[in-house]
C-alpha cells in the first residue's frame, strides 16, 4: 500500500489491513504485505523503478499487487474482499 503519514484514509486503511491479516490465517501463507510512505526519506530507487506507476497514484491509499517483483494490479481506497478477491486472483 502507497501513503502518506497525514492521510487518513490510509491510516484506516492500515488498520483493515492489520485485521484482515490477523485473522486471515492459511490464506496469506507466503504473501507479504507492506506499506509505503511517499512523503517519507529513502524512496530514491522504488521511485525510479516505479516511477510511471506511481505517477497513476492520484489518490491515496494507493494499492498494488506484485508478483515476481512486478506490479500486476494497483487501485484506490480499501476493502477487504476487494484485495481477497485480487490477491486469490495473482495467487491462486
Amino acid at each position: 500500500m502507497l501513503g502518506k503519514t497525514d492521510c487518513a484514509a490510509c491510516d484506516a486503511r492500515t488498520q483493515e489491513l492489520t485485521e484482515l491479516l490477523a485473522a486471515g490465517g492459511a490464506r496469506f501463507a507466503g504473501v507479504r504485505f507492506g506499506k509505503i510512505l511517499l512523503d517519507q526519506r529513502g524512496l530514491a530507487s522504488f521511485k525510479r523503478a516505479y516511477g510511471p506507476l506511481l505517477a497513476s497514484a492520484t489518490d491515496l491509499p494507493y494499492n498494488i499487487i506484485f508478483k515476481g517483483g512486478e506490479p500486476q494490479k494497483a487501485w484506490f481506497g480499501g476493502g477487504a474482499q476487494r484485495l481477497e478477491n485480487r490477491r486469490a486472483h495473482f495467487t491462486g
